[in-house]
């Protein structure tokens, strides 16, 4: 029975990949002929900087949400971010829930009209900017019309969700309230299949963050590779994120971008509890790594609660700024990251905080500038030159080499290896940060950090000078904007 309802879910999704058509209990939106604006930027590249948006703290219950970041964008583009990560979902949801989604098409309240959303995507696009939205396939809410339909085995969406053998719903967790949907049903399947597509053509967005990937993927191992196929043939260039550890081999080979910078457990940040000493010897330890998939780095993210900078200051804030848009991997900014204001994301809109700089905005602009313009920062190649106590420095090789340090603790300045020195040319530059440069010497004082780099392309010194860089802990999702180029 189990091998019928496996094809019978491979014809249906071939026929939506084939003809394009969604669920058929989908809300109307703004029409969108096939879907993808001329103007709809190229696809999420190793230069490219993701800002995780909260229209709460921009006036969003007054404005709605999509207006809300409308007329935000000026501000993002001044940042210098490439991609919009729309938070929370805009699928419709329970009330006071963000994940709790009541329908998989419908357009929340909360974000205004249909073609307010579709204004903000459009307006984006104009600016350069790439838009991904958060989105829930893996339950629903007990007050999703499937749910409240299904009240015995008689009833046709009884088996739209999986059951323990008394018939009661799964869940994970204590999310008695988001029961697990069976996703080997074809019904299920070609339902959110055919949702996926209907919010790319009818709002042209350019790609999803799935909350919760790793859940389907256990519960059944054919769903991803299905879903992801009928995407990339209706967008090959879609940016689908995983909400799971992008340590797992299985999040490239289901086709996603980029998985989550986890480590030793669900949700488990793979830098938490590394700040309190020896910072330096253990983020050189992970940035050692391989990993099947490109890690979404963060620092701030909606579930890490109250906000790093709050936490651990503003000086640990910026050398952990430093670090994360500096090395391998797809970074993000969550709302106000670049600013350290101190709230958690959920109920940010009961009380938000004023949006003002504590002191972290320009040393943001400049990194996420500078990531944008060295082709060294945007290459998945990392090769460490010391991880010892607070100390951390690291190279990104390339045309123009770049070399990264960090002082997070100690009394001693960190000192470079003369033959790092010697990779970054006769006239290197402090892109940020301070350091002192005297003949082969680079010396970076106590907690502080530098960014340098060799003056020009094709300066650099002799790079035989240390062994060839191994390979480092993530890689770029391919294609860059071709308007930038390096620094002078």
């Amino acid at each position: 029975m189990q091998s019928v309802r496996q094809w019978v879910v491979v014809l249906v999704v071939a026929l939506l990949a084939g003809c394009g058509l969604g669920t058929p209990t989908h809300s109307a939106g703004p029409s969108a002929g096939d879907g993808r604006s001329a103007s709809a930027p190229r696809a999420v590249g190793g230069d490219d900087v993701v800002y995780g948006v909260v229209p709460d703290l921009w006036a969003g219950r007054r404005l709605g949400s999509a207006e809300a970041v409308r007329r935000r964008l000026p501000y993002l583009e001044r940042l210098g971010v490439d991609v919009l990560w729309l938070w929370p979902p805009p699928q419709r949801r329970q009330a006071g829930e963000e994940y709790a989604v009541t329908s998989f098409t419908a357009l929340d309240e909360s974000w205004g009209s249909p073609g307010d959303l579709r204004r903000l995507v459009d307006a984006a696009h104009a600016r350069g900017m790439r838009v991904i939205v958060d989105v829930v396939v893996n339950h629903t809410s007990r007050r999703h019309p499937w749910f409240r339909r299904a009240d015995s085995p008689r009833d046709p969406t009884w088996d739209y969700y999986e059951r323990d053998a008394a018939g009661r719903p799964d869940h994970y967790f204590d999310w008695r309230h988001l029961p697990n949907l069976d996703l080997d049903h074809p019904d299920v399947r070609a339902r959110i299949v055919g949702a996926l597509r209907h919010w790319v053509t009818a709002y042209d967005v350019d790609g999803f963050r799935f909350d919760v990937a790793w859940g389907p993927h256990r519960r059944s191992p054919t769903f991803w590779p299905e879903v992801v196929a009928s995407l990339r043939a209706l967008e090959p260039d879609l940016f689908l994120l995983a909400e799971a550890t992008g340590r797992a081999r299985w999040v490239p080979r289901d086709g996603f971008d980029a998985g989550y910078d986890w480590r030793g457990g669900l949700g488990r940040w793979a830098w938490r509890g590394i700040w309190g000493g020896r910072t330096g010897a253990r983020l050189g330890s992970l940035l050692r790594e391989r990993t099947p998939a490109p890690l979404f780095r963060f620092v701030d993210n909606n579930d890490t609660g109250r906000r790093f900078a709050d936490r651990h200051g503003l000086a640990q804030a910026r050398r952990a700024a430093v670090v994360e848009l500096t090395v391998p991997g797809v970074p993000t900014i969550f709302a106000g990251q670049e600013l350290g204001i101190a709230y958690e994301p959920y109920g940010a809109g009961e009380d938000p905080p004023a949006f003002t700089d504590r002191g972290l905005l320009g040393l943001y602009r400049r990194l996420v500038r500078l990531r944008g313009r060295l082709p060294a920062l945007q290459g998945p190649d990392l090769r460490v030159l010391r991880a010892r106590g607070g100390q951390l420095a690291y190279l990104r090789p390339g045309d123009r080499p770049v070399v990264v340090v960090v002082h997070f603790g100690g009394a001693r300045p960190l000192r470079l290896p003369a033959g790092a020195r010697r990779l970054l040319g006769a006239d290197p530059r402090v892109l940020a940060g301070r350091a002192g440069i005297a003949g082969d010497s680079v010396r970076v004082g106590p907690r502080g950090y530098a960014v340098l780099a060799a003056r020009a392309a094709g300066a650099a010194g002799d790079r035989s000078a240390l062994a060839p860089p191994r390979r480092g802990a993530a890689h770029a999702v391919p294609c860059r904007r071709a308007d930038r180029q390096p620094l002078g």
